[in-house]
């Protein structure tokens, strides 16, 4: 299989401050992303395509980034939706591996509804994944990726058992 010439790093979620910060939802495991890394806005937008990123800070969970040509609030809030990318080449390795199986397959349970069905895609958002998963009794269901709904991954199994929300599942079906 070809390697990709780029990589998505990040999603802009939104702006921070009134600098031309932006917050970011990264895509890419801790220490990929690197000051004075040259990177892409896509779609291209306020006239920012090529840029380098000038700062990084925060954690995983609320990363902020200042990028080279964006210099207010206005400018950062233009680029909310865009992917960060950068050239494969530039990009630490670590970024490349895929260290973290995907749960696209895994059987979903419901600690009082049962049998769910199976994880068919993820979606990232900004605030977090949510799982989309198919089944017979409840037909398609959008699970939040989140602490407070998974109770436990088990890979070798293929398996994940959760405690869904009230609301997000119709149980007359």
């Amino acid at each position: 299989m070809e390697e990709s010439p780029f990589v998505p790093l990040a999603r802009i979620v939104g702006a921070h401050g009134l600098k031309g910060e932006v917050k970011v939802a990264v895509l890419v495991p801790e220490g990929t992303l690197l000051d004075d890394l040259s990177v892409w806005v896509v779609p291209p937008s306020v006239g920012v395509n090529a840029a380098r990123i000038e700062s990084i800070r925060g954690t995983s969970q609320r990363t902020i980034l200042k990028l080279s040509g964006v210099d207010s609030i206005d400018d950062a809030a233009r680029l909310r939706g865009c992917t960060i990318m950068a050239a494969t080449k530039d990009v630490p390795k670590i970024a490349l591996s895929s260290e973290e199986p995907s749960v696209i397959g895994m059987q979903v349970h419901d600690d009082s509804r049962g049998h769910l069905g199976e994880v068919t895609e993820v979606i990232h958002t900004g605030a977090n994944d949510v799982w989309v998963v198919e089944g017979e009794r409840y037909g398609q269901v959008l699970i939040p990726a989140i602490d407070d709904v998974i109770v436990a991954v088990d890979s070798p199994d293929g398996s994940i058992r959760i405690r869904l929300l009230e609301g997000l599942i119709d149980d007359d079906r």
